[in-house]
């Protein structure tokens, strides 16, 4: 019963047609009253009074709020659903009905990615999806990841997939200006994640082959948020959270340092102490006595940082216009002092329907993005800056941290940086502005027939700051200080004209597309450096007083695309699925005898659950079978590969030196495509009208026509000629399984996905393997490639304990002795084990840093206003070459070590699994010891949220109101013995990963926030 109440009444409309819906519910939010529309579209309640919302909803349609206030009439139009089950999913260049669909495509659910911590999109799809295997590159505020869809497609060209953001492709290899000595500002994380609507990932070529010579490595198509023909909904939102490090490694203090420094010098004098307390090394008891614990250079360089992200948008519009305008900022300080990131975002998207048969509109994006990375991943040194977490874990904790008492000048520790200098006193830093949108007008030309024309465009530019003073740097020490400035320019031009056509005709559906698309790239960049300053005063602002000033280099990079695509999906009676495709690509990238290419695909697909003969099996919603072959291209390799570029050299002519040029290599003009022939077998099902669904497929992809350098004659001046000669295979099975365990007034649903990934290298031309893997002194080759071998084996020896007498120490490598390690003899010249130890016969495959298997599960439950959700991630069975362990767990100790060392080989102690320490150690190669299982189990987030009551909201005036506090990063369950598990030191190289290099340390998070709505 309604006291003092108001009858209101309206239309539903739907936003393609603008017809009435019927069958819309309407409900009164909070209350038991509701009603349906009729078969126009038209409803009428009787609603408590103005501050009452009513929630419209209809299947495939989203859902909306709208508040009464003192309207009697409420008329509202609804958007379709894209996401929703059984309705549209996008795909290149169109959409097509879910139960269509034939090709291999993974939805994200938003809803669950939203509830991560994120700087970046790409960060969010890790776990989200089957086949989709996502690492980190660096764990600091801005950096990037690795994304491998089905695998490792290319050994030398990219392997990243082609992003497309509202039509707009996105290229990952933006690397800025090379100025900055950090990690590459990940492109991603430009975009503001909170603007996103859906995340389709296609796999199969069925589904990327439209994009040819793009399409190889797969392609995520992101779709924003657009306006609603609706009042005008206002959403802010805010959260703050503190980071830490998750886990850290042990390092000696002061007096166990002292303590290994004094048994190194008693091992390497035969125990006499007489002789070892005379070395200059030597650590008296007074000395150990008053030293305290030393100084902790981790905890000099670490800090608890902080996550903040701010929100707000407006949406809606009327019969003709929508609008959808966001701004975000976000920041990030890392857990390494000095390290953050900054990005402020502005996002308007609008939409007209100018006339009945004219649409128009179009996306602006504008991302101003400030960060100051920290030199930790990758190696040890790099450019007169050393790694952060290098000199953190091996400067002597019995080092001051300034040279006196009285001055504030930073040491330097023989060769090692001071961890704290490096932070507080080195500039590394990256400002970038991006600038994407598009502009589209859409005709109906006939019913069903329709054409877009699209004019896109993708401006970034960028300035990266460098400079390693004198103080506290060791090579900025011994350099006089070193600076660079790097200035990055690249604008892409995008034009696509596509004539769609869609027609039901009784039982037969038909949609059709066919595209002119031309695309041109510039890229411009500006690096100046110089060594040799009088002081540190103007660091690289400065760069012409320099004594070692280079002169400053530009260059420009240009590239275009041209294509004409085609592609028909077609479907009779909604059982009998079939589509094809096909793009012609001409490539500016490709030697002048291959610049075009054509990329064709075919699909089927039988929705068995349709037939006449499955109606009695009622606990079946659906089962489509699909399978789909197709052949895609990947174009990303380096720029002017096919042409011989000169280079600079000098040379004596008339007793003075001159500059000369010469060709730098060969050129081949029959350069050609990488080419990935892919084919993909697929059942969808559900069952219990659909409270049971998923997918479970098979890939089978060869990738040919590698490139990789050919050796030539020596005859010819060179050494190699880039060719196409290898190919590689990635095969391997995806399930995922999506539930609805409990659906009442507690709700429960769980998704889960697993995949079990195989790359094999099929040919490498003439060569049947290649070296790889880290290249450092004391670790050298470490990964092997080989013909009908997997992707990723590294390659060693085999550590078999410590050399216990002298009868063991032939079998060591090199100049070892009693105490050092001992490795395996496999072989010799003749086959059969030589007593000596030798790359050439006895390193062998000891790991590999492929997984088994990766995937991730969520739950989420509800009970009435409150909401929680956890979310596990993790990968199995893959291998980590723990570098760091092998730099600082027996090295000589003239820098710390981790206190395993404490526990090294003594002839008292010979049941140690650490080699006697030594400052005649050699530095040891890769070997087993340094091979651990990088299997982990991660607990990626956890969140719990609370909706006000409606009844709260509206007397505040508000529409929703949600708080929310949430976890990410809480535990990981490993046997790994580093500081994560998670590594990739070589980001993204396809021939070295799998390698832990002194990273930056994972952070674990937690945060809280909250959502309004008006």
């Amino acid at each position: 019963m309604v006291i003092d109440g108001i009858k209101v009444s309206g239309r539903v409309l739907s936003s393609d047609d603008q017809e009435g819906l019927p069958g819309v519910n309407v409900l009164v939010k909070g209350t038991l009253l509701g009603t349906v529309t009729d078969v126009n579209g038209n409803y009428s309640i009787d609603v408590p009074g103005s501050e009452s919302i009513l929630v419209f909803s209809s299947v495939g349609y989203i859902k909306e709020e709208v508040t009464v206030g003192n309207s009697t009439v409420v008329d509202i139009t609804l958007m379709p659903d894209i996401t929703a089950l059984e309705e549209i999913v996008v795909i290149g260049y169109g959409e097509v009905r879910k139960s269509d669909l034939t090709g291999s495509v993974a939805s994200v659910d938003i809803e669950d990615m939203n509830k991560m911590t994120k700087t970046s999109l790409d960060q969010s799809l890790q776990g989200m999806a089957a086949g989709v295997l996502v690492t980190q590159n660096s764990a600091q505020p801005g950096g990037g990841t690795s994304i491998r869809i089905r695998g490792t497609t290319s050994l030398t060209g990219g392997n990243e997939p082609l992003y497309v953001i509202d039509g707009i492709p996105i290229e990952v290899a933006s690397n800025g200006s090379g100025a900055n000595f950090g990690p590459a500002l990940n492109p991603m994380s430009l975009l503001n994640p909170d603007d996103i609507q859906n995340i389709e990932i296609l796999k199969d070529a069925s589904s990327t082959a439209i994009y040819g010579a793009r399409g190889s490595n797969g392609v995520v198509l992101i779709t924003t948020k657009q306006g609603t023909t609706n009042d005008t909904k206002v959403t802010f939102s805010a959260s703050y959270g503190i980071q830490d490090v998750a886990t850290n490694l042990e390092v000696l203090n002061a007096p166990q340092f002292m303590e290994v420094v004094n048994q190194a010098l008693l091992n390497d004098n035969n125990g006499d102490e007489s002789i070892a307390s005379s070395q200059e090394l030597w650590y008296t008891q007074d000395e150990k006595d008053s030293i305290g614990q030393g100084v902790d250079w981790l905890d000099q360089v670490l800090t608890t940082g902080n996550v903040q992200n701010y929100q707000v948008s407006v949406t809606g519009g009327k019969d003709k216009l929508r609008y959808y305008l966001s701004i975000g900022h976000n920041i990030n300080n890392g857990i390494v002092k000095n390290s953050n990131f900054q990005r402020t975002s502005i996002r308007l998207n609008l939409n007209s329907q100018a006339t009945k048969r004219l649409g128009i509109g179009g996306n602006l994006t504008v991302s101003d993005v400030g960060s100051s990375f920290i030199r930790t991943e990758g190696d040890r040194q790099n450019a007169g800056v050393s790694s952060v977490m290098y000199s953190a874990l091996r400067y002597r904790p019995t080092k001051p941290i300034f040279l006196s008492e009285e001055d504030d000048e930073f040491a330097v520790d023989q060769e090692v940086s001071n961890p704290l200098a490096l932070v507080e006193k080195v500039t590394n830093t990256t400002n970038r502005l991006a600038v994407i949108g598009n502009l589209y007008g859409e005709y109906q030309i006939l019913e069903g027939l329709k054409f877009k024309t699209t004019g896109a465009f993708n401006y970034n530019s960028s300035r990266d700051n460098f400079y390693a003073p004198q103080e506290g740097t060791y090579l900025g020490a011994i350099n006089g200080g070193i600076g660079r400035v790097g200035f990055f320019n690249r604008s892409n031009l995008t034009n696509t004209n596509a004539l769609n056509y869609n027609k039901t005709i009784g039982n037969h559906r038909i949609n059709a597309v066919g595209v002119f698309e031309i695309i041109y790239d510039e890229l411009y960049r500006v690096l100046d450096e110089g060594a040799g300053f009088v002081n540190d005063n103007l660091r690289e602002h400065d760069l012409s007083s320099a004594s070692n000033a280079s002169k400053p280099r530009n260059y420009t990079e240009e590239w275009g695309l041209v294509s004409y695509l085609a592609r028909i999906n077609y479907s009779y009676a909604d059982k009998y699925l079939f589509s094809a495709s096909g793009r012609y690509d001409g490539s500016s990238r490709f030697g002048e005898n291959n610049k075009y290419a054509f990329f064709p695909s075919a699909s089927a697909g039988w929705v068995v659950s349709n037939e006449a003969f499955m109606e009695n099996l009622d606990f079946l919603s659906q089962l489509k079978i699909r399978v789909s072959y197709g052949v895609v291209g990947n174009q990303s390799i380096p720029l002017y590969s096919s042409t011989s570029p000169f280079a600079s050299d000098a040379y004596v002519l008339n007793n003075s030196l001159v500059t000369g040029f010469h060709s730098s290599r060969i050129a081949n003009p029959d350069l050609r495509w990488e080419q990935k022939v892919q084919t993909n077998f697929g059942i969808d099902f559900s069952f219990l009208e659909g409270r049971i669904s998923g997918t479970t497929e098979y890939y089978k992809d060869v990738t040919k026509d590698l490139l990789l350098a050919k050796r030539v004659p020596i005859s010819s001046g060179y050494s190699n000629v880039i060719s196409n000669i290898g190919s590689i295979e990635n095969s391997g099975f995806e399930f995922s399984l999506n539930t609805v365990n409990i659906n009442r007034q507690f709700s429960w649903r769980t998704s889960f996905n697993i995949s079990f990934p195989k790359t094999l290298v099929k040919s490498l031309g003439e060569d049947q393997f290649l070296l790889a893997g880290y290249t450092d002194f004391i670790i050298k080759n470490s990964q092997i490639v080989q013909v009908g071998e997997p992707l990723g084996q590294f390659y060693g020896y085999i550590n078999e304990g410590i050399a216990q007498t002298a009868d063991d120490v032939p079998y060591t490598l090199g100049n070892t002795f009693i105490g050092d390690y001992k490795f395996r003899d496999i072989s010799g010249p003749e086959g059969v084990p030589d007593g000596l130890i030798s790359q050439e016969f006895d390193k062998v495959v000891i790991g590999n840093a492929n997984p088994d298997f990766f995937g991730g599960i969520t739950n989420s439950m509800s009970y009435k206003n409150l909401e929680f959700s956890f979310f596990f991630q993790g990968t199995f069975g893959n291998d980590i070459m723990n570098v760091n362990k092998a730099f600082i767990e027996s090295s000589k100790p003239n820098s710390n070590l981790l206190v395993s060392a404490l526990d090294a080989w003594t002839p008292t102690n010979t049941d140690a699994e650490v080699r006697m320490l030594s400052f005649k150690n050699v530095d040891v190669d890769a070997n087993t010891r340094y091979v651990e299982d990088g299997s982990y189990l991660r607990l990626k987030n956890v969140t719990l949220a609370y909706n006000l009551p409606g009844e709260i909201t509206s007397r505040l005036g508000l529409t929703n109101v949600q708080l929310s506090l949430s976890g990410q990063n809480l535990l990981t369950f490993t046997k790994y013995s580093g500081m994560d598990p998670e590594v990739d030191a070589f980001r993204n190289n396809s021939l070295s990963f799998g390698h832990d290099v002194f990273g930056y340390p994972q952070s674990r998070i937690i945060s809280g926030g909250f959502s309004v709505t008006f």
